[in-house]
């Protein structure tokens, strides 16, 4: 109810509303598959990606994070390269690893890898080619990156 005042403005009496009981957030569980449950992992370590950019002719960054390159569990032929940004978890590159890729050191560094794939699925479902290219922490690191990718493009089925 309200009363007015010496003025004849109208007072509202304040009403204290509970909106918590004060205890802790409850939240149900939710059940996340990010897709990599079909996969075994065969080597991941952390790296920086970079694609080209045809458009503006220079590579641009795609984040740093975890590569990984993963065997299907039910179809031991199909390898596929997969980099998730750190922090975020947001992929950054997806894309098999087919016979006839040519993933080699960049003659810049001996830290990087490069490489084309004939369909990345980062950014749609159709995928489209796309050039990458791996900074590694080391060049042991990147020995051994590149010994992996390239025994799986020579083991795949695609």
């Amino acid at each position: 109810m309200s009363k007015p005042d010496e003025n004849g403005n109208e007072l509202m009496e304040i009403e204290e509303v509970a909106v918590s009981d004060g205890g802790a957030a409850r939240f149900a569980a939710v059940d996340v598959k990010s897709g990599e449950e079909k996969f075994n992992v065969i080597w991941q370590d952390t790296a920086k990606l970079l694609r080209f950019d045809e458009g503006e002719n220079q590579w641009k960054e795609r984040g740093q994070g975890t590569a990984k390159v993963l065997q299907r569990k039910d179809d031991t032929g199909k390898f596929m390269f997969l980099f998730r940004r750190e922090g975020i978890g947001k992929l950054a590159a997806q894309h098999y690893l087919l016979k006839g890729m040519k993933i080699t050191k960049h003659k810049q560094g001996e830290k990087f890898l490069i490489w084309t794939a004939f369909k990345d699925f980062t950014d749609d479902e159709e995928g489209f080619p796309e050039s990458f290219t791996m900074r590694m922490s080391s060049k042991e690191a990147a020995d051994k990156a590149l010994e992996e990718m390239q025994k799986a493009v020579a083991n795949s089925s695609l």
